[in-house]
């Protein structure tokens, strides 16, 4: 089985899962250097010649050296433009992929409005292919997601456009793709103009995917409880807020979504001025995340145990 697996990630697979594990490997040694560590002990390829320089220029970027970066996907995108009507191997056509690479330096070094005409390119190079553009742009999207703070708000770049292709406004395109599909890419688009702090557009967003994809989702489920954060903590409509809280627990059976949804209710009962009630959530949450978790949900429990020490601290109580 092992052989079949190494052709397809060797041979076969683009580069989209490599600037994710570069991503990674970033996260948990922000000192890594992918040019030494990564890049600097491959071989180059005969049958695919130019997948050393993307290499190259995908750990560039990872190393926040995003200048090279376009500039050695530039060389690569010209390179693989030459003759490529001519090449038989068809099984890898990274001149489709090179306009998602530049996206994603780009929103690296932070130039969204040139990261947008690549995106628009890497759509114009496989027009009509849903199925192939839309995994590769929301796996850029994801490894956004990785850094809410800094790198969420640019995924704008990329999810406006998917939100205004055909792929939404087109109803037999649209059919093609599941509704996980479909909510998923509307909620990661709030999540970028909520870190981004266009909050109300956020929470507009949050209500439709609650409407029409909660509670059979998980991005349903996600936004049914940022509505809910929303109007608890914008509009105070706090008992409101409270009863949709409790139906995600009781109608969403999706596990990611609980550890939030205990801490929400936490924040209301804090507001509500239960203090035993806020430390029971939180001791859900701590009961889901424990301090050997790691990942994004460590900051669930982050908050929670600050939270705690709010309340235990507090004369009020």
């Amino acid at each position: 089985a092992e052989e079949p697996y190494a052709f397809y990630r060797g041979e076969q697979e683009d580069f989209f899962i490599f600037i994710t594990l570069l991503k990674l490997m970033k996260s948990d040694n922000a000192g890594a250097m992918a040019m030494d560590s990564v890049y600097r002990p491959l071989a180059p390829s005969a049958k695919h010649p130019q997948a050393q320089m993307i290499a190259r220029a995908l750990c560039l970027a990872n190393d926040g050296l995003y200048a090279e970066a376009v500039s050695a996907l530039q060389e690569a995108d010209a390179e693989l433009a030459q003759g490529r009507e001519a090449r038989q191997d068809k099984s890898l056509d990274e001149y489709r992929n090179v306009p998602l690479y530049l996206t994603s330096a780009r929103l690296g070094m932070g130039d969204t409005v040139v990261a947008g005409a690549d995106f628009t390119e890497f759509m114009k190079r496989n027009a009509g292919d849903w199925k192939y553009i839309y995994p590769r742009a929301m796996r850029v999207v994801r490894d956004l997601e990785m850094d809410v703070h800094h790198d969420l708000p640019k995924a704008q770049v990329i999810t406006k456009q998917l939100l205004d292709s055909d792929m939404i406004t087109n109803e037999e395109i649209k059919a093609q793709f599941s509704a996980d599909d479909i909510a998923g890419l509307y909620d990661l688009h709030q999540q970028s103009m909520a870190w981004g702090v266009d909050l109300d557009g956020s929470a507009k967003i949050c209500k439709f995917v609650m409407d029409n994809y909660y509670p059979q989702t998980l991005a349903g489920a996600d936004c049914a409880m940022n509505w809910a954060r929303y109007i608890s903590g914008v509009e105070k409509r706090v008992d409101e807020a409270e009863q949709i809280l409790l139906g995600i627990l009781e109608k969403s059976p999706f596990s990611e979504i609980r550890p939030w949804t205990y801490f929400s209710l936490a924040e209301i009962a804090v507001y509500k001025k239960q203090p035993y009630a806020a430390l029971n959530y939180i001791s859900e949450v701590l009961n889901l995340i424990t301090k050997d978790a790691k990942g994004a949900v460590v900051r669930v429990r982050e908050v929670s145990l600050e939270l705690r020490d709010k309340i235990l601290n507090s004369e009020a109580y």
